[in-house]
C-alpha cells in the first residue's frame, strides 16, 4: 500500500491535532501528580556539575578534576541556566521534562498526520499510548534527559521524513547533532537516515543525504575535538566505567529486559499492529524506514545490558516512536476490517478499532499505575517503580551530604556508591566507587576496584545505599581495620569514617 502525501491546506486543518494534543497535556498533568516524587539519584550529578560551572569552576564534578563523568550535555547546560536564573533546580527540571514529554506527543502527532493523513480518531489513540505510559510520565518527572532526548529523536526523524529545510540546508542533521549530546544513543539514527537517504530514488534526496552528511560530521567533529581538549579523552569517562562485562552477558540480559517491556507495555498487542503495518507498508518507504528505525533502538540493549533504573529508562525515549507505528498499524487493520463490512461506516470502523486497542493499553498501564503505590518495596518484578521508595532513598541521601557539610574539613575525601543527591549536598571531594566520574576508578576491574577505592585512604564511606555492604566491600579486611560508623543515627550509622579521623 502506497503512503498517501498529506494533501494541500492540511495545514490549515491542524487544529484536528489539538484535541489529542490537550488529551495528551492532561495526562501527563494527571499522572505526573503521581509520579511527581520519583527522582533518581543520577539526576542531582548533572546539577553539582552545573553547580560548578556557574561558580567558575569548569564543567567538573570534583573541582581541579576534569572528567566526564556525564553522557547528557544538553541537559547539564540546561540545568546550569536554571541555578543561573536562581530556580529550584529539582522542581524546575520536572516541569521541563513535562514539557518535552508534550513536546515528543506534538512530533508524533505530526508525523502520524504526515504519514497516515485522514485518520484523526488514530491521532487520540496515539496520543493516549504516548502520554499514559508509565514509562514516560515517571521519566518526565525523574530529573534526567529522558523526555528531552525523546523529543530530539522524534523531531530528528520527522524533520527527515517531512523535509524540513533552513534554507538550502537540511534541519535534521542539527537535530541529531543536539540529540547525540542529550543521550550517545542520538547517533545511531545518524547512519540509518544518511544511507536511507544515498539509496533514495531522488536525485534531490540523495544531494540533501550528503549535505546532511557533510552537516553532522563536522558539527560532531568539532565537539569531539572540543572534548579532547578539555577531558583528554574522545569518549566520556562513564564508557571506562560501564564498558567491562558485555558479550553474552549483555545479550541475556537484555532479551529479559525486552521480554520484561513487551510483558507490561502490551507487548502481544503492539507487536501484532507493528506487524500489519510491516506486511501493509509495501511502497510505504517512510513507514519502513520508521519500522528500522524504531527496531534498531530496540535492539540496542542487546548491547548494553540491562539496566538498574526502573520503568525502563532505555526504552522510554522510542515508545513514541514505537507508538506511532502501533497507531499505523491500527489505522491498516481498521480499513481491513472495514472491507468485510462488519461496521456500517469507515468512521465507525476506525472508532471501534481505535477503541479496541486503546482499552488493551488502558488496562496494563493502569496496573503499572497501580503498582507505584507499593511504598515498602524498591520495585516489583525488576523494572517496576516505587516512587516512595526513589523518594525516599533521595531524601536521605541529601540528608547524608547535609551532615557530611556540616563537618568535612578540607582535604575530606568521600567514597560513595550514591554520590548524587550527597555530592551535591556538600562540597566534599568525591571518590566514585562505580567510577562514573573518577578517572581512576573507571579503569579498575571488579572486585579490584573495592580494594583500589580502599587503598586511597578515603576519610569517609557511604553506605546509605547499602551497596558497600551488597558488595563486599564492608567485609574487606582493610575496611574492617580501619573504618567505623560516624555514630549511631540512622544517617551516621550508614556512614562510616577512617579511625584515625578526628571531629
Amino acid at each position: 500500500m502506497e503512503e498517501r502525501p498529506c494533501p494541500k491546506g492540511a495545514g490549515q486543518n491542524i487544529r484536528a491535532l489539538w484535541g489529542p494534543l490537550a488529551l495528551g497535556a492532561g495526562l501527563l498533568v494527571a499522572l505526573s501528580l503521581r509520579y511527581w516524587q520519583f527522582t533518581v539519584d543520577d539526576a542531582y550529578i548533572s546539577l553539582r556539575y552545573a553547580r560548578n560551572l556557574i561558580a567558575g569552576h569548569g564543567l567538573v564534578f570534583n573541582i581541579g578534576e576534569r572528567v566526564e563523568g556525564f553522557t547528557n550535555l544538553t541537559w547539564t547546560l540546561l540545568s546550569a541556566g536554571i541555578l543561573r536564573l536562581g530556580l529550584p533546580p529539582v522542581p524546575t527540571l520536572k516541569i521541563v521534562g513535562l514539557i518535552c514529554a508534550l513536546v515528543t506527543v506534538w512530533i508524533c502527532l505530526l508525523l502520524f498526520r504526515h504519514l497516515q493523513p485522514g485518520r484523526d480518531p488514530f491521532a487520540w489513540l496515539l496520543s493516549f499510548i504516548i502520554a499514559g505510559a508509565p514509562c514516560i510520565v515517571a521519566w518526565s518527572v525523574g530529573g534526567l534527559e529522558t523526555m528531552l532526548f525523546a523529543a530530539m529523536l522524534s523531531g530528528t526523524f520527522y524533520a527527515y521524513v517531512s523535509g524540513k529545510m533552513l534554507g538550502r540546508w537540511p534541519v535534521w542533521p542539527i537535530l541529531a547533532l543536539f540529540a547525540t549530546l542529550t543521550r550517545p544513543e542520538g547517533l545511531l539514527i545518524v547512519p540509518i537516515l544518511v544511507i536511507h537517504g544515498a539509496v533514495a530514488q531522488s536525485g534531490k534526496q540523495r544531494r540533501q543525504s550528503r549535505q546532511a552528511a557533510v552537516i553532522f560530521a563536522l558539527l560532531f567533529g568539532a565537539f569531539l575535538v572540543w572534548r579532547l581538549a578539555y577531558y583528554g579523552d574522545i569518549v566520556p569517562n562513564t564508557y571506562h566505567a560501564k564498558v567491562a562485562g558485555g558479550g553474552v552477558h549483555a545479550v541475556l540480559g537484555g532479551a529479559r529486559y525486552l521480554i520484561e517491556f513487551g510483558r507490561s507495555y502490551c507487548g502481544p498487542v503492539a507487536l501484532g499492529l507493528i506487524g500489519i503495518c510491516l506486511v501493509m507498508v509495501r511502497r510505504g518507504r517512510s513507514v519502513g524506514l520508521l519500522l528500522v528505525t524504531v527496531g534498531a533502538y530496540f535492539l540496542t540493549p542487546l548491547k548494553l545490558g540491562s539496566d538498574w533504573m526502573p520503568q525502563f529508562r532505555y526504552l522510554a525515549p522510542y515508545w513514541p516512536l514505537a507508538a506511532v507505528l502501533i497507531a499505523i498499524g491500527a489505522a491498516r487493520m481498521a480499513e481491513l476490517v472495514g472491507t468485510v463490512g462488519l461496521a456500517r461506516s469507515r468512521r465507525a470502523t476506525q472508532l471501534i478499532v481505535a477503541g479496541l486497542v486503546l482499552g488493551a493499553f488502558a488496562l496494563l498501564y493502569s496496573y503499572q499505575v497501580v503498582l507505584a503505590y507499593n511504598p515498602g518495596g524498591k520495585r516489583y518484578g525488576h523494572y517496576g517503580i516505587s516512587v516512595d521508595y526513589h523518594g525516599a532513598s533521595v531524601e536521605k541521601y541529601a540528608r547524608g551530604g547535609e551532615r557530611l557539610a556540616q563537618i568535612a574539613q578540607p582535604g575530606d575525601t568521600l567514597a560513595a556508591f550514591a554520590i548524587g543527591a550527597m555530592g551535591y549536598h556538600c562540597d566534599i571531594h568525591i571518590i566514585d566507587i562505580w567510577g562514573l566520574v573518577d578517572r581512576g576508578v573507571a579503569r579498575h576491574p571488579w572486585p579490584e576496584r573495592l580494594s583500589y577505592v580502599l587503598s586511597l585512604e578515603p576519610t569517609y564511606i557511604e553506605d546509605l545505599s547499602t551497596e558497600a555492604t551488597t558488595t563486599g566491600m564492608t567485609q574487606l579486611p582493610e575496611f574492617q581495620r580501619n573504618y567505623q560508623p560516624l555514630g549511631d543515627g540512622l544517617i551516621e550509622s550508614r556512614i562510616f569514617v577512617r579511625k584515625d579521623v578526628r571531629r
